[in-house]
This record gives C-alpha cells, sequence and structure tokens, in this order.
C-alpha cells in the first residue's frame, strides 16, 4: 500500500514513508492520507484512492493561541495516520514536517500562523504594473526560505506591460540575481506552459502573494479547468480583488500538487533564519565595514553605505533588509518573553 503509485502523486516521499513506518500510532490498521482542505472542526483527506472526512486527533486543542498547540494542529499540506475502517474517522497521528510556511498573526498577541505544511517550491506571486513591489517579494521569499521550501518569483498579468525587461534585475533588483523568476499572463497563456512543464510528478507547489495578483487564475490555467473562483481587477487602479477564502490543496495533471492561499497584503515572519539569504548581497558588505559595530549609517568605512554611494546597491534593498532584520529580532525578544510569563 504504502508503495502505490497514487500515494506517489500525492508527494509521498521517501521521506514520508520512513516517517509513517515509525510513527507509534501506525499498525496494520491505519493507512497514510494528505490533508487537503481544512473546514471547521474536520478535514478532509486524500488517501490516494478517495477523499474523507477525518476529525483531528484526539487531544488537540484548536481554541488554544499558543505557539506550540496551534502548530501540533494538522494543517493543509500535511500527512496524517488515519484508520482503515470507520466513517468519518479520527485521525491518529500526524507525520513530522519537512517543511512549514508559518507567518506570525497579525494580532498584538504573539502566536503563529501555519500557512501550509509540506510544500517542495513556493511561487510568490505579484501581478504586473505599479504594485509590483520588490520590498513585499523579499518579505515573502524570507519566510518561504525560513519555510525549508524553495521560492521562485512569478510576475503575473504581464498583457498589461508594454515591454518587458530583458533581464529581470532591472525590474525587481537584486532579489532576482540568483533566483527563477516566471513572466506569465493567466488571460493570454503567456509564459504557463514552461511553467506547467516545471512541476514534477509528486511535488508541492503553493503559491503566495498579495490579493489580486491573479493566484486563483493561475491554479485555474495550470489545472486546465476552473477550479478556483476569480475576479476581475477594479477599475480605476489594476488592482485585483480577493476571491481565494480558504487553503485547498488541488491535484493537476502530470502528478504535481497546488496550493492557493488567500492573499495577504502584509506577512510578518515568525522565524527571521530566512533573512540572511534573501539578502546575501547586503549580508556580505556588512561583514566588510571597517569597524566591528558598525551601524551602517554614517560611519567611515561602512562598505554598505559605500556600495549605495557607487550604486551598487539600492537604498530601498538595504532599507528593505534592516526592516526584516529588525523585525524578526523584536518578534523572538517577544516570543521569549511570552514563553517565559507561561512558564510562570
Amino acid at each position: 500500500m504504502l508503495d502505490s503509485p497514487r500515494l506517489a502523486l500525492l508527494g509521498f516521499s521517501s521521506y514520508f514513508r520512513e516517517a509513517y513506518l515509525a510513527h507509534p500510532a501506525v499498525h496494520a490498521g491505519t493507512r497514510p492520507g494528505r490533508v487537503c482542505i481544512e473546514h471547521r472542526g474536520r478535514l478532509v483527506v486524500m488517501t490516494g484512492e478517495e477523499r474523507i472526512l477525518a476529525w483531528p486527533p484526539e487531544g488537540v486543542r484548536h481554541e488554544s493561541l499558543k505557539p506550540e498547540d496551534v502548530l501540533a494542529r494538522p494543517r493543509v499540506g500535511d500527512w496524517v495516520v488515519l484508520p482503515i475502517e470507520g466513517s468519518e474517522p479520527r485521525i491518529l497521528g500526524v507525520l513530522p514536517r519537512q517543511t512549514a510556511l508559518l507567518r506570525q498573526t497579525p494580532k498584538k498577541r504573539v502566536t503563529v500562523q501555519v500557512v501550509a505544511a509540506n510544500l517542495d517550491r513556493v511561487l510568490v506571486v505579484s501581478a504586473w504594473g505599479p504594485d509590483l513591489s520588490p520590498r513585499r517579494m523579499e518579505r515573502f521569499v524570507a519566510a518561504i526560505r525560513a519555510s525549508g521550501a524553495r521560492p521562485e518569483l512569478v510576475i503575473n498579468k504581464v498583457d498589461l506591460a508594454d515591454e518587458l525587461p530583458p533581464d529581470p534585475v532591472a525590474r525587481l533588483g537584486a532579489l532576482a540575481a540568483d533566483m527563477v523568476v516566471w513572466w506569465t499572463s493567466a488571460k493570454t497563456g503567456a509564459g504557463l506552459e514552461a511553467l506547467r512543464a516545471s512541476v514534477q510528478e509528486g511535488e508541492t507547489i503553493g503559491l503566495v502573494g498579495t490579493s489580486g495578483a491573479g493566484k486563483s487564475s493561475l491554479i485555474n490555467r495550470l489545472h486546465g479547468e476552473d477550479i478556483q473562483a476569480t475576479a476581475t481587477v477594479r477599475a480605476g487602479d489594476e488592482k485585483g480583488r480577493h476571491t481565494t477564502t480558504h487553503r485547498e490543496l488541488v491535484p493537476i495533471a502530470g502528478g504535481g500538487l497546488l496550493l492557493d492561499t488567500p492573499g495577504m497584503r502584509e506577512l510578518q515572519l515568525w522565524d527571521g533564519t530566512g533573512v540572511a539569504d534573501t539578502y546575501a548581497d547586503v549580508e556580505a558588505l556588512s561583514r566588510q565595514c571597517r569597524w566591528r559595530g558598525c551601524t551602517h549609517g554614517r560611519e567611515d568605512g561602512c562598505a554598505i553605505q559605500e556600495a549605495i554611494r557607487t550604486g551598487a546597491i539600492s537604498r530601498g534593498r538595504v532599507a528593505g533588509w534592516r526592516k526584516l532584520r529588525a523585525e524578526a529580532q523584536a518578534t523572538a525578544t517577544r516570543r521569549k518573553r511570552s514563553k517565559g510569563r507561561r512558564g510562570r
């Protein structure tokens, strides 16, 4: 059963096979499944043969805001242990995640939200036009790199462009220097054949970005039929309207899976480990400053300020680096304090 080609198409790799066999809840009367939709109180799980409704594991706390409780809940993309028998069974366990895309909830209380689990690749989708922001994309990329997944950039709605830059760096800056960039149009189909061909059998690809970037339209075109609701752009500013209201893992022809997510205007980092990789050029410059305690302001011998003066790096990219680094440090401090209060 574990070697079923249908399970492989859902992303049941050797990593999850070994994790399943090692899980204490596994026995002759269980099988693996993958969460594809979250409903209130219940989950839709794919087994390779069918979709079933299942209840969360016994003892999982769904009302708690404690990060450890939130992270223990099964989410879209998770592999779980299910009993073979029974209608609407209760999940017996959740397999260890290979990757987890996290963000801090946009509330005063410090807690985490699991955007999606076990993504292999994540496409940061932005629409061509005045709302195209490299700084916002850097934020998404930092979160994706912290998750363990591989980020790529998708510039959608290129049918609105009079002319595309021959080099992505010319429009997106240093962020695009070492990343795959896809230029697409869900309206005309431009670039979609190449993007679809890049999806490997069993690979799970997430799409993230702001509302109206065209993620749902891309999902529909890549899938080959309309499975996600879409809306036209607003008159006046060419911004799309939010249509995705839940996360759903969707298998596509060829064996890959796509995950659309509700649009996020702002993504607050939960784990700052991806910041250094996202801004590797700025980090490298910071190590070349004359003084060890350089604040990268007006000090003599600051390599970052010199790079800005010569045009080797943009002031905006440095500002983005400062902001995300400070945000990650502040979040880590609040998490530590919050954990200390709970431990009293």
